[in-house]
């Protein structure tokens, strides 16, 4: 007989408070907020908003829990089990405080919470009866007993109501519900039995989104690890909790370009659909609760931003594409003639069209919704900017760039830290002939190298123009990829499709084994002859020649189709997969063999390739691909028959069919159906990520 657990003898609620303690991570400032407001005698409101999935039910239950603990058990209602009436409300309130035979009357609501230890209101899901914001904010809340406490959770932040209002002044406090940090993730994975391996990638993959970690965590169990992307059905029920109803065709054409621009404005929508239906979509748009509002438009939040994408890559791949193309055509003819801060703008949002591109994976952070600015240094910024440069580059280099600091100063942009010192700085030194002398060669062996580079092709007496990326630091990061390091590229990059009569650019680096592939990718091959050594370290210097290339078409070259990857080896056609992935099954155990299957030259394994051989890596995928199957119970059997088939062969069909515990001929059929099942799952991962790789 099993003994007596720790849950043995306590009540239904008890059972559920403790497990409910020990299941929730993270929330500490809400749940801070909540304890000091609940300890205080003040009349307040907490508003918590959050998009679909951010944990805000699972936050008022744990909120419930610890007002009981207090002695003040809280009313609790859900907006989705009530009709949008201030009747159906206060006949909640009293029928929750045990006084279901009052008059549904706000005097008699404040009787009967006045009758309780403390007042206690906790409401979840408001945006189900949202139209009673003004009721409960002009009616309700001011008719509750004194000390009373009211938390309102939902998909939006209170309107602006409350804030005109002069009289709610330090009686309301809004707190934005976001994902988990890494450690928050790698708690709530721990606690569902996901090994501590998958935690950090898994993190990546969902953004800390509470609602993605737990449906991964279901997912992939103890195989987290082999989980490469997020599985479409789970994408679905995301989606789902993000974008309930889309009005119409143009509303859904509005999520595309959310989902593929960096920010979305009015005039970005109106280059793929009309002005009327661009305005009504665009203030659609702003009412979503999983976007931002930045400072150049809007923005949905990461995971969003690939569900959403993940969802239009498998709906219409081609339509994903063409939109792509337009988006980039409308930002290109937009950065023509533009001024330098709209250009910084428009050259990183071209740039993050680009973003899943071989040119640029890898070396851009893309966690910040809006490009910020730097300022062009001052007087003041030299002696920090200098004492960056010695930091990282060391004292010769410093002096290298005291030098530049007086001849060029308006060539420094900075980026300063909140108390307004510069944190980084880049020197892009804008030269032209006649402006170099003798003393400029003599102080710096770069400059000097590029001036013998462009000599030996420009006839000496034809004006040029160069700009020159001399020194490019981050403090503490030097010249590895951040946010910071974005703006600084996207910077140098908007000079460079700005600067009218620019004749050549150069890009000057310590580290060639960071940054050498990306600059190849743009067609900036290294100049072996302009390297140079200062303080000791080798520099490697990549260089382009604008001479005969017009900035329209360098960026074309650059837009979402106008630079596919190159893969090491031509990959199989879409059709050639169903043999491939047979192929492959049936030499799942035989490394040599499966390493020569055509199924090594797909996206969709490269995708799980890190560190695996190429046989390893085709078994990787294939798992993660077959996980699928697990997520519908009706195709459990379907998994199961490839699971003891091939992944864990048995040594035949009759024997795997004993092991499934169904009779042979049934086991057959699913077997075959599982095999149709796994192609039609491979070709369709392959052809959503050759159509994102446009």
């Amino acid at each position: 007989m099993r003994g007596a657990g720790p849950d043995d003898g306590l009540a239904w609620g008890e059972l559920l408070a403790r497990r409910r303690a020990a299941a929730f991570v993270g929330r500490e400032r809400e749940l801070a907020t909540f304890r000091a407001l609940l300890a205080g005698a003040a009349p307040h409101v907490l508003a918590i908003h959050g998009a679909g999935g951010t944990g805000k039910s699972t936050l008022l239950a744990r909120l419930a829990d610890l007002a009981a603990d207090a002695g003040a058990p809280a009313v609790v209602l859900d907006g989705r089990d009530l009709d949008p009436w201030p009747d159906a409300i206060l006949g909640a309130i009293l029928q929750a405080c045990g006084a279901a035979d009052a008059p549904a009357t706000l005097d008699a609501v404040a009787a009967a919470l006045a009758a309780r230890p403390r007042p206690v209101l906790l409401v979840d899901t408001f945006e189900a009866i949202a139209t009673l914001e003004p009721w409960l904010r002009d009616r309700l809340l001011p008719r509750l007993p004194a000390g009373a406490l009211a938390v309102v959770a939902g998909r939006h932040a209170p309107s602006s109501a409350w804030r005109a209002d002069p009289g709610w002044h330090g009686l309301l406090t809004t707190v934005e519900l976001g994902n988990l940090g890494p450690t928050e993730s790698a708690a709530l994975l721990a606690r569902r039995g996901v090994p501590a391996p998958a935690h950090a990638g898994l993190h990546a993959l969902t953004h800390g989104h509470p609602l993605a970690l737990a449906l991964v965590a279901d997912v992939a169990g103890r195989d987290a690890a082999d989980l490469p992307t997020l599985p479409p059905d789970m994408v679905r029920v995301l989606l789902e909790r993000f974008v309930r109803d889309v009005p119409s065709a143009a509303h859904r054409d509005a999520l595309g370009v959310l989902a593929l621009a960096r920010v979305t404005t009015e005039s970005l929508l109106r280059a793929t659909m009309p002005d009327d239906d661009a305005a009504a979509a665009f203030a659609w748009l702003r009412t979503l609760s999983f976007v931002g509002v930045g400072r150049d438009g809007l923005y949905p939040h990461d995971l969003a931003r690939d569900v959403l994408d993940r969802d239009l890559t498998f709906r219409d791949p081609d339509g994903r594409v063409a939109l792509r193309r337009r988006l980039a055509g409308a930002l290109r003819d937009a950065l023509r003639g533009a001024p330098a801060a709209a250009a910084w703008r428009m050259t990183h949002d071209l740039l993050f069209l680009r973003r899943g591109g071989r040119s640029l994976a890898g070396y851009f952070a893309w966690r910040q919704a809006d490009a910020g600015h730097g300022d062009v240094a001052t007087a003041a910024d030299h002696a920090a900017i200098a004492a960056l440069i010695e930091a990282h580059e060391g004292a010769e280099a410093a002096a290298i760039a005291h030098h530049w600091l007086g001849r060029r100063p308006d060539d420094w942009l900075v980026f300063r830290g909140d108390d307004g010192a510069p944190r980084a700085a880049v020197g892009l030194l804008d030269l032209r002939r006649g402006d170099v002398g003798d003393v400029d060669l003599a102080a710096d062996p770069a400059i000097a190298g590029a001036w013998r580079h462009v000599d030996a092709r420009v006839d000496r007496a034809a004006p040029v123009r160069m700009l020159y990326a001399r020194f490019w630091v981050v403090d503490g990061a030097y010249q590895q990829v951040s946010p910071t390091q974005d703006l600084i590229q996207t910077w140098i990059v908007s000079r460079w499709v700005t600067t009218p009569g620019l004749s050549f650019s150069f890009v000057a680096t310590r580290h060639p084994e960071r940054w050498s592939a990306q600059f190849d990718a743009l067609d900036m091959p290294a100049l072996p002859a302009l390297a140079f050594v200062v303080g000791g370290a080798s520099h490697v210097v990549h260089g382009f020649d604008w001479r005969d290339v017009t900035t329209a078409d360098w960026l074309a070259a650059r837009e979402p189709d106008g630079a596919p990857a190159a893969p090491s080896a031509p990959r199989p056609a879409l059709d050639d997969l169903d043999a491939a992935v047979r192929a492959a099954l049936r030499d799942f155990a035989r490394g040599s063999a499966l390493a020569t299957n055509p199924l090594g030259d797909t996206a969709v394994v490269a995708r799980v390739a890190a560190g695996r051989d190429r046989a390893e890596a085709i078994r990787a995928a294939l798992r993660a691909v077959a996980a699928e199957l697990g997520e519908h119970p009706r195709d459990a059997r379907l998994l199961r028959a490839l699971e003891v088939t091939y992944f864990r062969a048995a040594p035949s069909q009759e024997a795997a069919a004993e092991r499934a515990g169904v009779p042979f001929g049934t086991f057959r059929r699913h077997l075959a159906r599982a095999v149709e099942r796994l192609v039609e799952l491979v070709v369709e991962r392959e052809r959503a990520a050759r159509a994102e790789a446009r």
